[in-house]
């Protein structure tokens, strides 16, 4: 039987996921990150009825792109202590999810809803 591995093993693993996540959404023109973008735009709209300028939603939506896969490790170290198993895994979704929203949110807030 397998002894699991180190959480710091699997942290610096998710840190090169996280790296290759970014390099997809740079090579995806920022799809990723316009997914994010729709998905907080009616967040944003609580926040905010500044609109942004037309020609703003592609240079958001590669730097949310950019962004956000960086929110993997820092959530499934947060999810450490909190979770076991798969809920570790379930946990640590949740709460890149969740950091992708408000990235994305806040990014609509300060330059204008999309």
């Amino acid at each position: 039987m397998s002894t699991p591995a180190p959480a710091r093993w699997i942290a610096l693993r998710l840190l090169g996921v996280a790296g290759l996540l970014a390099l997809a959404g740079l090579l995806l023109l920022g799809l990723p990150g316009a997914f994010w973008l729709a998905l907080a735009s009616p967040l944003a709209g609580l926040l905010t009825s500044q609109q942004a300028p037309p020609d703003s939603a592609w240079p958001m939506a590669i730097l949310v792109a950019l962004i956000w896969p960086w929110g993997l490790p820092l959530a499934y170290l947060a999810a450490l202590p909190l979770a076991r198993g798969w809920r570790r895994g379930l946990a640590t979704l949740a709460g890149m999810a969740g950091m992708a929203l408000l990235l994305a949110a806040g990014m609509q807030v300060a330059f204008g809803r999309l």
